[in-house]
């Protein structure tokens, strides 16, 4: 399970400062315990990372550089991990298509 943050769950929440995300993240505690996270929208910053990492996060998830969708590599930064789309509207056999596919 990877939170996407207890109220951060806009295009801007990357923008936020050091004591909202925080504040979000000790709120999120109370919900699910879990030291994997999922950028909202994959989008993501240096003050972010530092949050993360303050906040004893092991694993974050973007979209991979430049907002593109792959497979994550052993040479990924651990708080840059890739991530594959998937939508509630995607049909299953497209999602383990992309599981399949060597990208």
């Amino acid at each position: 399970i990877a939170s996407h943050s207890y109220n951060l769950h806009d295009s801007e929440a990357y923008l936020k400062d050091k004591d909202d995300l925080n504040n979000d993240f000790k709120q999120m505690e109370n919900i699910v315990n879990t030291k994997y996270f999922a950028y909202p929208y994959g989008l993501c910053n240096d003050v972010y990372k530092n949050v993360l990492n303050d906040n004893g996060y092991l694993l974050a998830f973007n979209y991979g550089p430049e907002r593109k969708f792959r497979k994550a590599t052993k040479y990924d930064n651990r708080y840059e991990i890739p991530r594959l789309s998937m939508s509630s509207k995607m049909p299953m056999w497209k999602f383990k298509l992309r599981l399949l596919l060597p990208f």
